[in-house]
């Protein structure tokens, strides 16, 4: 919802300040606004306008120009979303209303809900980019409501003819902003409305409304010194030079000044921190003595140590894990301890800690599955067994089997996070972390990771009808969890004593001819793996050098062609990249045909040896030898 300048209770009090112009009394549009926005706040949440209300969030933003306006997210009980899926029509309208039969609607739909012109109309329009319209506006006719794969729905647009005049444009239903009529009749002002059926496109909502301001990078310079005057090897203060600001319009700074609210959420949410035995947090100035301020913590209990001692002499507690207490259970800051529920609502979150921590990450893992615990000890003792570490706990639990952490990290961050971040965590995890079934893994997380694949190709295409199927769109985010293995892990996996990757090519007498070693190579090898990704990302065929992650027998070939030796020669490596072998073959020939069939020349023999193999050809040239990792 944005604030519209010509309300009547502006321009009332606006001839109460003769002289005065609205833009000029921003105290006035803030505290107007901020009534409306109670307002519509009290339609939604107590008089259930959509349905039954059962959590509200919202941001309030300014425009340039000094205009507020408001993101809003509503959510509803279970009865009203099955009947507000079912009746779209009736709570979202994208067409323009009868003159005749709702006169009074089609002049609001006029005045605030119609977009542009633009494109051809209009090429000079603020929403036009490359030539089109960056809004997607005009919408294309639909006959009826209905939801696309992604749960955005596409409002029913007829071809009607009906029409509206805006800025010398005849405009009909393609240019209408879904809108609900009631709400914009009574607020008159611009009030866009969408309806999200599908989950995965919340986390989406959440950054669109928690964006932040608007930022810009200002270049300020002063008059050119002259030549005589500077000094090359003079050092840049770049601390001096640099310039931190941030605009605030006039509307801006008297809704802060008058104390409204920027941000407004309910349910409320009650952050659990916790912490390891004797490690808990303390707040202090800086002025106080140490001494003081350990005697005056020590006997400060966390919210995880009490409740622990909740645990103790409260049997209902028991039954919940820590984050279930404040449903339950009210935290008192002055007291230091957890009280019954009486009234309210509220849930609990525990804090976010990274998966590679440590023992911290283990006992949060612990504090999420086991109820009632009364004190570290009792998390960590499994069938009446105590365990030195939460490690050990967590792996006696099981909850470390079959690779269980990780599908758990996964999932936690795919519930809020957006696919770049779990993308780059499923990296780190492969490369870090010892992952026993990397394709049960890949296959149970995939499609967290490639919700934003179709869009970008969408961009890139410049066509947004381009359609894929989910192995196409597999291939494009295996092409960039491959170039993000590259770009951030590669140097660090040389590094690592594990990763050792070498060839030797020597002749009947023993002589070295080539030597690559371990950069050399894995470089290689990965520029090659990563152009055969990108080839092969737009063809429906699963090519070898995509059976690593995509699942099945993986190969990434690499020919090298520069290395020109006639002679017999032997080859020795050894690798452990994605936790496989190195193995190698002939040109267009699989191993399997190796083992049974014989080169033209002399047979192949092969023997494999754990992670080490040593094979013997002898050919025309090095050029028909090809290195593969499997």
């Amino acid at each position: 919802m944005t604030c519209n300048p010509l309300w009547d209770e502006i321009q009332k009090m606006m001839q109460l300040v003769p002289g005065c112009e609205t833009e000029n009394s921003p105290d006035i549009i803030s505290r107007v606004f901020r009534l409306k926005l109670d307002q519509l706040t009290t339609d939604i949440k107590k008089n259930g306008h959509f349905g039954v209300c059962v959590g509200v969030m919202y941001v309030v933003e300014f425009q340039k120009r000094g205009l507020p306006h408001v993101h809003m997210l509503i959510w509803l009980d279970s009865a009203s979303k099955k009947y507000l899926k079912n009746n779209v029509d009736k709570f979202v309208s994208a067409e323009i209303p009868d003159p005749v039969k709702d006169p009074v609607g089609y002049a609001a739909v006029k005045a605030f809900m119609i977009h542009g012109p633009c494109g051809l109309q209009n090429p000079k329009s603020p929403c036009m980019k490359g030539m089109k319209c960056i809004r997607h506006f005009p919408k294309k006719y639909c006959p009826r409501t209905m939801f696309d794969e992604s749960g955005f729905p596409l409002y029913k647009r007829r071809r009607q003819n009906i029409t509206v005049k805006v800025r010398n444009a005849e405009l009909d239903n393609q240019w209408v902003v879904p809108y609900n009529r009631d709400l914009l009749v009574k607020y008159q002002c611009h009030m866009n409305i969408e309806i999200c059926c599908h989950a995965r496109s919340l986390k989406y909502l959440f950054k669109y409304c928690l964006k932040g301001h608007d930022t810009a990078t200002v270049h300020v310079t002063g008059r050119k010194r002259t030549s005589s005057n500077v000094n090359p090897n003079e050092p840049v203060d770049e601390i001096q030079a640099y310039f931190d600001g941030r605009y605030i319009c006039g509307a801006e700074s008297a809704y802060r000044i008058f104390g409204f609210p920027i941000h407004h959420r309910t349910i409320s949410v009650e952050r659990l921190p916790f912490h390891l035995p004797g490690q808990k947090n303390c707040t202090f100035s800086s002025s106080q003595p140490l001494q003081k301020v350990a005697e005056k913590e020590k006997d400060k209990l966390s919210k995880l140590e009490a409740f622990f001692l909740l645990c103790a002499f409260d049997t209902n507690a028991r039954k919940c894990t820590y984050q279930q207490i404040p449903e339950h259970y009210v935290w008192n800051d002055g007291q230091r301890r957890w009280n019954p529920r009486k009234r309210g609502f509220q849930i609990g979150r525990l804090s976010y800690t990274h998966h590679s921590s440590g023992e911290v990450w283990f006992m949060r893992l612990l504090l999420t599955k086991v109820c009632g615990p009364t004190s570290f000890k009792s998390l960590r003792t499994v069938n009446g067994v105590c365990h030195a570490t939460f490690r050990d706990a967590c792996k006696d639990y099981g909850l470390l089997d079959d690779d269980k952490e990780w599908h758990e990290v996964i999932q936690q961050c795919a519930n809020g996070g957006l696919p770049p971040q779990i993308r780059q965590l499923f990296v780190h995890i492969i490369v870090n972390c010892k992952v026993t079934d990397l394709l049960h893994l890949w296959n149970s997380h995939w499609k967290h990771m490639v919700e934003d694949i179709l869009l970008k190709r969408r961009q890139l295409a410049k066509d947004d009808n381009l359609m894929l199927s989910e192995k196409q769109v597999q291939f494009y985010a295996l092409a960039v969890l491959l170039n993000a293995i590259r770009t951030n892990y590669s140097s660090s996996l040389l590094a690592q004593s594990t990763y050792r990757i070498s060839v030797k090519a020597e002749d009947a007498t023993g002589e070295v001819q080539v030597i690559l070693g371990d950069r050399e190579v894995r470089t290689l090898i990965l520029k090659r793996a990563r152009q055969l990704l990108e080839e092969h990302a737009g063809s429906g065929d699963m090519p070898q050098c995509l059976k690593t992650l995509a699942g099945k027998d993986y190969s990434v070939v690499l020919n090298i062609k520069e290395m020109n030796i006639s002679k017999s020669f032997h080859v020795y490596w050894a690798s452990n990249i994605c936790n496989g072998f190195i193995r190698w073959g002939e040109k267009n020939r699989t191993v399997d045909q190796e083992n049974t069939t014989s080169t033209q020349n002399q047979p192949t023999t092969s023997t494999n040896t754990g992670q080490t193999t040593t094979s013997t050809y002898t050919g025309q040239g090095i050029s028909d030898l090809d290195l593969a990792s499997t």
